[in-house]
């Protein structure tokens, strides 16, 4: 479980040290100019950014352009490379045609979201919300001034609460199932339910016990499902029959566990360690109770 690759971990600080480290930016518009619009005010600000603005442009700065263009005398230009291509030994009318697709611009610009994906841009629209997004060099990200609909992406704040999260809906079903579990438990045994409640609640109270002196994290939680699980089967069979059988197929039924899931508390790694110190917990608690019991 905790194999050592050093040949891969070589490659992966190869890998490391020559990617560029960019930040990425969530720029947020009503439309498609306004958008344009907003990743021209980044690109301005840092030249480096990748964004869509390096290929679109923005319904003003095209009449802009139109109209730079309209302003020179192209008729002018073309008859004087028409008499300089003369001179210089190009046949007749060889630039006859150039220019002419002055004649073709068109009045409004527009850009489709197709066309962007198909460009390697991706613009995604939400709820009559337009959003894409910009890189940058992460040095770069302190001289990005604040500004209307533009976000920089924190990923360790997104991986946060993504995790935060999932653990509490894990936690919400951990007690909806919790409470399931009690009901049929005591439809099942009946009188006998404290005695085979105890089979999950002391466990489940050692296990807590030790989680109010460490980080708590969603392997811990799914660990603690694993020892319900196990504790609703011994404390049904203790509740049945108390027989020297019945403690012997405990006994084995709790080293197996421990040999499956207990063992993982030796590794190193973070996530495998917390499923393993949860089991060894509740496996222990377990064999306690039923020495206790003895």
């Amino acid at each position: 479980l905790d194999y050592d690759n050093q040949e891969l971990k070589a490659k992966q600080a190869i890998i490391q040290n020559n990617m560029p480290q960019k930040a990425t930016l969530l720029i947020e518009a009503e439309s498609i100019d306004q958008l344009i619009e907003r990743a021209y005010r980044v690109q301005e600000q840092i030249p480096s950014t990748n964004v869509i603005s390096k290929l679109a442009l923005t319904d003003k700065l095209f009449k802009e352009k139109k109209e730079q263009i309209e302003s020179y005398d192209f008729a002018k230009l073309k008859e004087l490379l028409k008499s300089s291509a003369k001179e210089v030994g190009f046949k007749e009318g060889y630039f006859s045609s150039s220019y002419d697709f002055i004649k073709n611009i068109p009045n409004h610009y527009s850009i489709d979201l197709k066309t962007f994906k198909n460009l390697g841009y991706e613009v995604i629209k939400i709820d009559n919300r337009l959003y894409t997004i910009a890189t940058i060099d992460k040095s770069d990200i302190d001289n990005l001034k604040p500004m209307d609909g533009v976000y920089p992406i924190e990923e360790s704040k997104l991986i946060k609460d993504t995790t935060k999260k999932m653990f509490d809906s894990l936690l919400l079903y951990l007690f909806l199932t919790f409470f399931s579990i009690v009901a049929i438990i005591s439809f099942v045994v009946r009188e006998k339910t404290i005695l085979a409640l105890n089979f999950i609640l002391f466990p489940i109270a050692i296990i807590l016990l030790y989680l109010s002196f460490v980080s708590i994290n969603i392997m811990h939680l799914f660990s603690i499902i694993i020892i319900i699980v196990a504790g609703i089967d011994y404390g049904i069979y203790m509740s049945q029959e108390n027989s020297k059988e019945t403690k012997e197929a405990i006994f084995y039924s709790l080293f197996t566990s421990f040999s499956g899931f207990g063992i993982l508390v030796l590794s190193s790694i973070g996530a495998i360690h917390s499923i393993g110190v949860v089991i060894t917990v509740g496996v222990l608690s377990i064999l306690f109770l039923v020495f206790f019991m003895m």
